[in-house]
């Protein structure tokens, strides 16, 4: 944890976040660690690339939203979400999607970066059109998730 200086400068060092850091505080970190992890993860990069590619032709830029992208958007969601249930279940002890979606609701002021734009991709569903027409024009919005190597300029 962090050290801090006692400011009476009588030597003493305070380790005020492992004082504070409680069970819930360290399962909630350490699924966000294995999130950091996975999006560098090549079998999930593949997986994800895969399903944009086979999937971002029936998007279109416009605000009309056609009836297939509600199905692609739930094959989506079961797809990723199931991919990164997997990988939490073998990596932490007593994992639960509900349960972490739960801490997820009261901390997302702690998820920034790469790992909000991807949990956001599940439950917001402008937020995955954008990256569907996105990525089939080859433009990275925001620096998002994707990976670098899946775009190519036409």
């Amino acid at each position: 944890g962090f050290v801090f200086m006692d400011i009476d400068n009588d030597n003493e060092a305070i380790d005020f976040a492992s004082e504070i850091c409680t069970e819930e505080d360290k399962y909630f970190d350490n699924c966000i660690g294995v999130l950091e992890e996975l999006l560098g993860d090549q079998d999930f990069n593949e997986m994800h690339d895969s399903f944009l590619s086979e999937n971002c032709d029936h998007f279109e830029d416009t605000e009309e939203n056609k009836f297939i992208y509600t199905s692609i958007f739930q094959s989506y969601i079961s797809k990723v979400e199931s991919f990164i249930e997997s990988v939490l279940s073998n990596k932490i002890d007593n994992f639960s999607m509900d349960a972490f979606f739960s801490l997820l609701q009261n901390r997302q002021q702690e998820v920034v970066g790469e790992i909000w734009d991807m949990l956001l991709s599940f439950s917001d569903f402008n937020e995955f059109k954008s990256n569907m027409i996105a990525y089939k024009k080859g433009i990275a919005l925001n620096n998002n998730f994707f990976s670098v190597n899946s775009y190519s300029l036409q």
